[in-house]
């Protein structure tokens, strides 16, 4: 039984943030920046119900002519709502994640419409100590794909990749591709 609420400030919150294309002629385009939330048990977060969004840099680019350039860097706050409220403390209940603005994707393919796969499940004993946490992290080795680890996409993060079951790896698309890309694979004892 669950007492009290959760805060998105909580460690075992994990956000990220797709880069958006540059977009001069509309204004407030970069706003529309898909955000993945995910709880300590890997559980995507609905926006609007467990949490809202604003971004600091907001007041930066409030006119069409002021829409930032591709290479900005722009920061959004989330602010946990419902079970992930938190106490009263505002302070204590908001976590930050990065995203830039890209150059147009005329060319680029988008990463999500790319195969990904984890060609075997991963063990527990497979695990680093990471900042005093055993887990499981992946290699490029590790998918079956016909990209190339930091030519064509990044590992950003990670998602409940600390004990055995199902856990999540998020990729963001590099050089000809753009995007993000979230890759479920099993973790075993």
């Amino acid at each position: 039984m669950v007492v009290g609420n959760a805060s998105i400030a909580d460690v075992g919150i994990s956000v990220f943030a797709e880069d958006v294309v540059e977009n001069p002629k509309k204004a407030f385009a970069y706003r529309k920046v898909n955000v993945k939330v995910y709880d300590a048990k890997g559980n995507l977060l609905k926006k609007g119900t467990d949490y809202t969004y604003d971004d600091k840099s907001a007041a930066d680019f409030s006119t069409r002519a002021s829409s930032p350039a591709a290479g900005t860097g722009i920061e959004l706050t989330l602010h946990g709502k419902g079970f992930y409220a938190g106490d009263s403390n505002t302070e204590n209940n908001i976590k930050t994640v990065r995203y830039s603005v890209i150059q147009s994707k005329s060319g680029l393919k988008k990463l999500s419409s790319q195969g990904f796969k984890v060609k075997t499940n991963k063990s527990m004993k497979d695990a680093e100590t990471v900042e005093g946490v055993k887990a499981v992290t992946l290699k490029a080795e590790d998918f079956k794909t016909n990209l190339t680890m930091t030519a064509d996409y990044t590992i950003v993060g990670y998602v409940h990749n600390y004990e055995p079951g199902t856990a999540r790896v998020v990729l963001r698309g590099a050089g000809n591709y753009y995007g993000m890309k979230v890759v479920d694979f099993k973790i075993t004892e």
